[in-house]
């Protein structure tokens, strides 16, 4: 049996645990604040969250790539 790529496989963690954490923040938790007087803020806050959160995911996952081509050579 093969041993799993350690990085490849928290990278793709990474990913799964980004998109629960999307699906839950704008299906559970904005929901729960809409005709308050706080949810325009909440929205922008969990937007800017959201962003800030891919943007990590995804240099995590380019810096496996880049590290994976490295190897190679």
């Amino acid at each position: 049996m093969r041993k799993p790529d350690f990085p490849k496989v928290l990278a793709l963690i990474n990913i799964i645990l980004y998109v629960v954490f999307i699906v839950y923040l704008y299906f559970v938790l904005l929901p729960s604040f809409e005709n308050t007087p706080f949810y325009e803020s909440i929205s922008f806050v969990a937007l800017v969250s959201s962003i800030a959160l891919g943007v990590a995911v995804a240099l995590n996952v380019i810096n496996v790539t880049i590290l994976k081509e490295r190897e190679r050579q």
